[in-house]
């Protein structure tokens, strides 16, 4: 009684929101819902959001191939919704309350052999209930061994995964001592040659226009101001002609409102599509021949890696007032990139900015600098961008055969690079 009262103490203090805000949200799977799979190997995913299952999907479909049964949860709508978008057949269902009653009702109903968490979603209930009903429980691409610093925490995890490939290339002598902690690097790497792989053919797509295009991808409103200072700045001094294509991070902090706003302020003309809800090849279509504008903003959900192939160039968004977005998928295609100075959270990239793919860009003149340097993309950019992604991958590999014990391929084919 005392281990279960200390328990339900540590809920109420580390999770009370996570318990307020789902008790009434999407019911649990039913038995009916996973009855014909018993037979199968079963694994739960834990993700928080879109970004979290993007990590997962390589394990997923390696999973998949092998005839495992795969559960995904989220914890946000948005991952849900992206989920949806992308018509995976992957089962999926949101969470629930972080309480004891929950999580034992759905552990009994799935009976799961392998629990992974994917990054930080570290609820109590959830992880006692996992321990308690036999499931192997591990964490993966978690950035360092702090997240675990706690006993509390550990004690519920079979493993935890880093995803530093820079601690992952460190001697065994210099690593943080802990048994459970395991240096493999990223999957969102794996993630990002499992879609070039994907796609019929590797290549920049051509445009019917002859101006030096930019795509500024998960940009937030400082991002949007320093881009498209930039472009002012080559326009009015170099009479340049370039164009800036713009996917926001979030359709509410960068609405066509404020897009306007600042491109008239500027000069610049523009054009707003709602891409929300269409399809890859009308997608595709939009992008192929825009029109005759400086700037383009595109509402799109689940585009934004075929949206750089349109690009000379990419500037990833998020660094200019808080922290960098990814800029693997960018990277993938062989453009020079360029982002604000808050990268240091981001390992992929400041390791990028040290191999000479990316430029930190803190203003609007540095910006058209940078643009002008580039104009057009080298050969040898692609090949080191690829060697880059080459180093790194093969983490879903790892992770599955440390605790699967299959011996099956992760490796993408990289001859389209």
């Amino acid at each position: 009684m005392i281990q279960l009262y200390r328990l339900w103490a540590w809920i109420q203090n580390s999770s009370s929101q996570k318990v307020q805000l789902w008790d009434k949200r999407y019911p649990l799977p039913t038995i009916e819902t996973f009855s014909a799979y018993r037979p199968q190997k079963r694994v739960v995913f834990f993700c928080s959001s879109a970004g979290e299952y993007e990590q997962a999907l390589p394990i997923i479909s390696r999973l998949q191939k092998n005839s495992f049964f795969c559960h995904v949860i989220f914890f946000s709508p948005s991952g849900m919704n992206f989920h949806l978008s992308r018509k995976d057949k992957t089962s999926a269902s949101m969470s629930v309350a972080d309480t004891l009653w929950h999580w034992n009702k759905f552990f009994e109903t799935f009976k799961p052999h392998y629990t992974l968490i994917i990054r930080h979603e570290l609820w109590p209930a959830f992880l006692y209930c996992a321990k308690r009903s036999g499931s192997r429980t591990i964490l993966i691409n978690t950035q360092c061994p702090v997240s675990c610093e706690k006993k509390r925490v550990r004690s519920f995890l079979l493993k935890y995964f880093i995803d530093s490939y820079a601690l992952a290339e460190l001697p065994p002598s210099l690593k943080p001592l802990d048994p459970k902690a395991i240096y493999t690097g990223s999957t969102k790497i794996d993630r990002v040659l499992d879609k070039v792989h994907e796609l019929k053919q590797y290549q920049s797509k051509k445009c019917n226009t002859s101006k030096s295009r930019l795509l500024l991808g998960s940009a937030w409103p400082q991002d949007v101001e320093v881009v498209l200072d930039g472009l002012s700045y080559l326009k009015q001094e170099h009479h340049f002609q370039g164009q800036v294509i713009i996917v926001p991070h979030n359709f509410e902090a960068v609405n066509h409102a404020l897009v306007q706003e600042y491109t008239n302020k500027r000069g610049l003309s523009l054009q707003f599509i709602n891409a929300l809800h269409q399809d890859d090849k009308k997608y595709d279509h939009t992008l192929e021949k825009p029109k005759d504008v400086d700037v383009v903003l595109i509402f799109s959900l689940g585009k934004l890696f075929t949206s750089y192939s349109y690009s000379d160039l990419a500037f990833i968004g998020g660094a200019m007032h808080y922290r960098v977005h990814n800029p693997l998928e960018a990277i993938a295609w062989g453009v020079p990139i360029a982002f604000g100075p808050n990268i240091e959270n981001c390992e992929e990239a400041v390791q990028a900015r040290q191999q000479g793919l990316a430029e930190v860009c803190r203003n609007g003149e540095e910006v058209s600098h940078w643009w002008k340097r580039h104009l057009k993309i080298k050969i040898g950019f692609q090949q080191k961008s690829a060697e880059y992604l080459k180093q790194r991958s093969g983490a879903a590999q790892k992770i599955i055969d440390k605790n699967m014990g299959l011996n099956y391929s992760t490796r993408a084919d990289l001859n389209h690079f």
